[in-house]
């Protein structure tokens, strides 16, 4: 019995070592990885509405995808503005929305595939890009998002709010 108890204790040590190694990025994941986003929510201005497109989901140490999909809820947290994509459109949440008062901007589903959005950049006061490829004023050149400005721009995440219509 001992060494069976032993024997087990060994391979739980390995099975934890193994899980730390493989998931060390995620572990080490620290504020250094979100400083630029940071630096621009301290740009945006508090009750907007915030589109955020994040063209590329996975920072560069982590290996979980999609960290970042959610993290323009930070502004409605703590700007007390709204945002989009927005956890209230789904059922197992205390407070939704019925489908007859659900804002008419966009609908679930745009987080995965950002260029749909384009449509809609008129519903919002501040557009939250994350991208590596600056190539992203190509996409809010488009007709839909062209009276918008740049505000702020701290490594991959770029922040645009309407300008004049």
């Amino acid at each position: 019995k001992f060494i069976y108890a032993v024997y087990m204790k060994f391979i739980f040590m390995l099975i934890v070592m193994y899980c730390l190694i493989l998931d060390y990025k995620n572990i080490l994941f620290s504020k250094k990885e979100s400083q630029n986003f940071e630096r621009v929510l301290a740009d945006m201005a508090p009750e907007k509405k915030l589109l955020t497109l994040i063209f590329d989901p996975t920072g560069y140490t982590l290996t979980t995808p999609y960290t970042y999909v959610h993290f323009g809820s930070w502004y409605q947290a703590q700007k007390k503005g709204w945002s989009d994509f927005n956890f209230a459109w789904f059922h197992p949440q205390i407070v939704r929305y019925k489908p007859e008062t659900a804002p008419k901007l966009i609908k679930p589903g745009f987080e995965w595939e950002p260029a749909k959005a384009i449509d809609s950049c008129q519903e919002y006061d501040l557009i939250l890009i994350r991208v590596y490829n600056p190539a992203i004023k190509n996409f809010m050149a488009d007709k839909n998002c062209a009276n918008y400005i740049l505000k702020s721009q701290q490594g991959e995440w770029y922040l645009y709010e309407k300008g004049i219509q």
